[in-house]
Parts: C-alpha cells; sequence; structure tokens
C-alpha cells in the first residue's frame, strides 16, 4: 500500500495530467450539454409545451388516453380550444402528435414482442424435431428473453435516452489514461531507475503490482469522474425521471434482451465502460514498458488501443474487450453463442472477454518483472 500511495504521489506532482483532466471534463460538460441547450433554449417553445402536456397525460396507459389526445387534436386544429400557455395550435398539435406515437408504441408493445417470442418458441421446437439441441437450446433462451412483457406507463423519460445514447466520454477518458499511465515506466527508464529498481527485493516484486495497481486506479477514477459528472448534469438538466421503468419502454431498446429497468440499465453501461477502460489501462501499462521515451510510449500504446477499436469498429465484437464501449447498441442483439456447454448472450460474452483479458493483461505485467 506504501507504494501505490507512492506512485499516486508522483503522480499529484504532475500538475499537467490535473489540468488536462478539468479541460476535458469542461469540454465533456458542453458537448454533453449540447442537447440540452438546443431543446430548452433554442427549441424552448417546443420544450414547454412537451412539460404541460406530460402533467395531464403520464400515468397508466390506455386506449382511452391515447383518443383524448386525438380528440384534442382535432379540437386545437380547428379552432375549438386555446393552446397551451408556451405555443401555438400549431405546435401543440406537433407535441400531441408526438406523445400519441409514443402511447401507440407502448400500447402495441406487448403484441408485438409476443409476435417474437411466439416465433422463437416455434423455431425452437422445430429444431429440437430435427434433433439439434444445441440450436434449440440458443433460440428457446431468446424465447424466455421476450416471454411475458408488457408496459404499464407511459411517463417522462427523455433524460434517460440522452444519457443512454452519450458515448464521447469514452475518447477522454482514453486520452487521460494515455497522458498518466503511459510515462509510469519511461520515466524510471530515463532517469535509469529502472535497473536500479529491479535490482532490489521491493522493486523486483512489490514495485510492479503497485505500478500495475496505480494504472487500475487511475482508470477507475477518471472513468467515475466522468460517469458521476454526467449523472449529476443528466439529473440537473432534463432529469432523471421514473428510474424504475422498464428500459425496453424506450423504442430505441424496445428488443433489449435483459429485463432492466432505467437505473438498471445505467448501472450496465456504466460497468461495461468502466471494465473497458481497465483494460485500456493495463494495455497501455503494458505496452509502453516497452518504450524508452515517452514520445514512444504513447505511439507504440496509441497503436495497440487503436487496433482494439478497429476490430470494434469493423464488426469483429464477440471476442474484443472493448466491445463493452458499443453495449448500448449489442445489448438489443440476438446472437447468442454456446460456450463450455452453456449459452451466452453476446453481451454476456463481451464482459467474459474483457474480464479474461483483464486478468491475462494482469498476468504478464506481473510476470514481466521476473524478465527484467
Amino acid at each position: 500500500m506504501g507504494l501505490l500511495i507512492y506512485e499516486w504521489k508522483k503522480l499529484c506532482k504532475r500538475k499537467i495530467i490535473w489540468v488536462f483532466m478539468v479541460v476535458l471534463l469542461i469540454i465533456n460538460a458542453g458537448m454533453f450539454l449540447q442537447e440540452f441547450f438546443a431543446m430548452r433554449f433554442k427549441n424552448s417553445d417546443l420544450y414547454h409545451i412537451r412539460a404541460y402536456y406530460m402533467e395531464q397525460f403520464s400515468g397508466p396507459v390506455s386506449e382511452e388516453t391515447q383518443e383524448e389526445i386525438g380528440r384534442l387534436r382535432i379540437r386545437l386544429e380547428s379552432g375549438e380550444v386555446s393552446a397551451s400557455p408556451y405555443g401555438s395550435a400549431e405546435g401543440d398539435s406537433s407535441i400531441l402528435r408526438e406523445m400519441s406515437e409514443e402511447i401507440s408504441y407502448l400500447l402495441s408493445y406487448q403484441e408485438e414482442i409476443g409476435k417474437y417470442a411466439d416465433l422463437y418458441r416455434k423455431n425452437a421446437d422445430v429444431l429440437k424435431a430435427e434433433g439439434k439441441k444445441e440450436e434449440a437450446w440458443k433460440i428457446e433462451k431468446l424465447f424466455h428473453a421476450y416471454d411475458g412483457r408488457e408496459l404499464r406507463e407511459y411517463q417522462e423519460t427523455t433524460g434517460w435516452v440522452h444519457l443512454f445514447s452519450y458515448q464521447k466520454s469514452t475518447v477522454f477518458i482514453l486520452l487521460l489514461l494515455f497522458l498518466t499511465i503511459a510515462p509510469i515506466w519511461v520515466s524510471e527508464k530515463e532517469d535509469d531507475m529502472l535497473i536500479i529498481l529491479c535490482t532490489t527485493r521491493n522493486g523486483r516484486n512489490r514495485i510492479w503490482r503497485a505500478k500495475l495497481l496505480c494504472a487500475v486506479s487511475a482508470a477507475i477514477v477518471f472513468t467515475m469522474l466522468f460517469i458521476g459528472e454526467e449523472i449529476l448534469l443528466e439529473y440537473c438538466t432534463f432529469g432523471l425521471k421514473n428510474p424504475m421503468l422498464p428500459a425496453y419502454s424506450l423504442p430505441e431498446w424496445k428488443m433489449m434482451i435483459p429485463r432492466l429497468t432505467m437505473i438498471g440499465f445505467w448501472l450496465l453501461l456504466s460497468a461495461g465502460r468502466l471494465v473497458s477502460t481497465l483494460f485500456a489501462a493495463i494495455l497501455i501499462l503494458g505496452l509502453s514498458s516497452l518504450a524508452s521515451n515517452i514520445a514512444l510510449s504513447m505511439f507504440i500504446s496509441g497503436v495497440g488501443i487503436g487496433f482494439f477499436l478497429g476490430f470494434g469498429e469493423i464488426g469483429a465484437k464477440s471476442w474484443n474487450p472493448f466491445s463493452l464501449l458499443y453495449l448500448n447498441e449489442t445489448i438489443i442483439s440476438q446472437q447468442v453463442e454456446s460456450i463450455l456447454g452453456n449459452a451466452w448472450y453476446i453481451w454476456q460474452v463481451h464482459f467474459l472477454a474483457a474480464g479474461l483479458a483483464i486478468i491475462l493483461g494482469c498476468m504478464l505485467c506481473l510476470w514481466k518483472r521476473r524478465r527484467v
């Protein structure tokens, strides 16, 4: 623990890290709030109109509510009733049309998702009859994921959609990790301290563990800072209402495999980002130890990170540790893999791959100390 604290003290003395972190946090906040400012100020009338009608129509979803919205639209367009205090008949009608479509989605969800469940059940029965038990098992797993779902509440969820969709801060976290972790070993080499450290008992064993723990803890701190900033900004702007609503009540994630609430989905996405940045920290630490100067260490680390990110972009995600950065997309994937006699959803495979990569990376970093 003493050596870990010593490593962190060295990081704290590098003021450029903390200045860079503050700058990135400010930039991230600006980019995160961009959509809110556009809605709140550029389209302020529509923002207030939606809030006005949500107070009236939020609650248990029913066909009566949808019909009432339809009648109100007709009366607004004909001039029988006046518009809301914040807009015009045209603006009110546009928002009411949007709300009607949202309620229509909720009303039809159970029937629509039930069709998928029935299709998977029938396909599983056919595969069982053909003796393809493993394939039938995979399809049956999808049937159980979708069977019996329904949506009963119509509530405001704009804040959650924005929070789940925002991914830009991952780039800022990786930049911080480059600046923080890449010089950890190079600074020892440039001062000719690495050989001396590795000739001592503490240097050969404990110092390697301390540097590894320093890299891992830095990844955790930076990731939690950005995640914390985003959840706080979302709470203060759009608001995080109705955290216990099913996440699949959002049309973007209607085919979501796990049955998660809004808060549960956010926790899963946050866990995915954290695991990915942990792998990135260990990868940067291992690759940077091969270099003799800071510029080369950052270049080698960048190539390594780019390699894995590139595979993610072209679709090679199944066993890519950075696949968890795309979790808000792959969570709806109906791909099922068979591993060690068990059926795994693809998002579960991503967690397994990242976990194994982290363990392997730690083992390689600790094994490397015996080679110096």
